[in-house]
């Protein structure tokens, strides 16, 4: 029986679909509204294919939670909470304790949902940049 619903549950996650630019705006609407009500939460991007206009898998969320919020149990809150409002499959990254690399490329090609402090995510770009130098030198 659980095989069933693995085999169910990754054949909606991995489904292509296609949105128009009305609803894409709807959904983001969605989500985030959820995100401000959510005082966790004081940066949140949208980004991946969602945001081409083309065919998309899942919702791919990237979010930097306030110190001492458990970083994994957000996740799990705010992938099931998404998927709830806009009934599709939601991937949320929590950037405080994700690597540079990924950092910079989710905030390189995002559209901003929260920003609870204007310099927040300039900052955050910025520490990302000097971090991945510093590897290079």
């Amino acid at each position: 029986m659980r095989g069933m619903y693995w085999e169910e549950e990754e054949g909606r996650r991995f489904r292509w679909r296609m949105m128009d630019e009305r609803d894409r705006e709807q959904v983001l609407t969605k989500v985030r509204e959820l995100l401000e009500a959510d005082n966790d939460v004081v940066l949140a991007v949208v980004h991946g294919s969602f945001l081409s206009g083309g065919p998309f898998r899942d919702l791919d969320i990237a979010v930097y939670v306030r110190g001492g919020v458990d970083a994994l149990d957000k996740k799990i809150e705010l992938e099931r909470a998404l998927e709830e409002a806009t009934g599709l499959p939601v991937d949320v990254s929590v950037l405080n304790e994700a690597p540079a690399w990924f950092v910079r490329r989710a905030l390189s090609n995002c559209k901003v949902l929260v920003e609870r402090y204007p310099v927040l995510e300039r900052l955050y770009l910025m520490s990302v940049d000097a971090s991945t130098e510093n590897v290079r030198d």
